[in-house]
């Protein structure tokens, strides 16, 4: 690259997207660590396997919930999940489990919320931070939680 289009690139480059598409990425490295051995998770009974969906997460999906989100489901306190809750749900194209499509998850961070990100199957990730689509349909749930309640 030479000397001229790389700062012509530097001079050109928006600090905040840059700040703000970096966090993610920070963010996406730490959900994708903390969704390690996610396949042994707990799910809730009202969502006990594969079930059908009518979201936009596909025809099937199953929910998989960390310690901490569930715990917080399980004590039926009310409120809001804590920071470190994650709630992880991967799609299916039919009931039987055996043509995946997108795994999706979300996770409770410090300040802002909750962080999501969705992967296709091949395991690239297609959205990642607050995406309109999540947050749009989320903002119905308790705390942003669409699957149960506590």
């Amino acid at each position: 690259m030479s000397l001229s289009i790389l700062v012509l690139s530097l001079a050109c480059s928006d600090p905040d997207t840059d700040t703000a598409a970096g966090a993610d990425e920070l963010m996406l490295q730490d959900l994708e660590a903390a969704l390690e051995g996610y396949e042994s998770w707990d799910h809730a009974p009202e969502w006990p396997g594969v079930e059908a969906s009518a979201t936009s997460h596909d025809a099937f999906t199953e929910v998989f919930f960390n310690e901490v989100s569930f715990a917080t489901y399980e004590a039926q306190a009310g409120g809001e999940m804590p920071v470190g809750a994650v709630i992880a749900k991967q799609s299916w194209k039919d009931a039987e489990a055996t043509e995946e499509a997108n795994f999706t998850a979300m996770m409770k961070v410090e300040g802002t919320g909750w962080f999501w990100a969705s992967w296709d199957p091949s395991g690239e990730p297609v959205l990642t931070g607050q995406p309109a689509l999540c947050t749009g349909c989320h903002a119905g749930g308790q705390d942003g939680v669409m699957v149960v309640s506590w």
